[in-house]
């Protein structure tokens, strides 16, 4: 259980640390465009084409921006994913575990059965060898009285 539970601990921590760094990135590319912004307004009337550049620069930020969402939604529905996933693989490793209990307790029975029917067996053995000794003893005492009836 330990595992699984080390294993959910860096998945919950992107989910918790994900916000935060959205965050961080919304926030430094907001500064850069609104630098890029005011060095496009300063200039367009005495530099255009460094205006151009700076009005560039902005839409490469935004395409970077919707670059980074995307990565980050990627990145958040793979650790939902993993989370899912182990949570099935903990689910099928208990059920596997259940179930070798089970056979275990199966092959217990077995051989308690085993044991009893070995013991039955001897009994039974043992009951046919007494047997098979009282008739030899009886076969003898007919034969002795059929002799003694034949005799007179």
């Amino acid at each position: 259980m330990e595992r699984a539970e080390s294993r959910r601990m860096p998945s919950e921590q992107i989910k918790q640390k994900a916000p935060a760094f959205r965050h961080d990135v919304i926030g430094h590319t907001m500064a850069g465009i609104s630098v890029q912004a005011g060095v496009g307004i300063h200039l367009i009337a005495t530099r255009p084409a460094q205006a151009v550049e700076a009005l560039s620069a902005i839409k490469q930020i935004s395409v970077t921006i919707g670059r980074i969402s995307e990565i980050a939604l990627v990145i958040a529905a793979s650790v939902e994913q993993q989370g899912s996933a182990t949570q099935e693989i903990v689910r099928s490793v208990q059920g596997a575990a259940q179930s070798t209990n089970q056979v275990a307790t199966n092959i217990t029975e077995v051989n308690k059965g085993a044991n009893e029917t070995s013991s039955a067996s001897s009994q039974v053995l043992s009951s046919a060898q007494s047997l098979s000794g009282e008739s030899n003893r009886l076969t003898l005492e007919v034969d002795r009285f059929l002799e003694t009836v034949r005799a007179a």
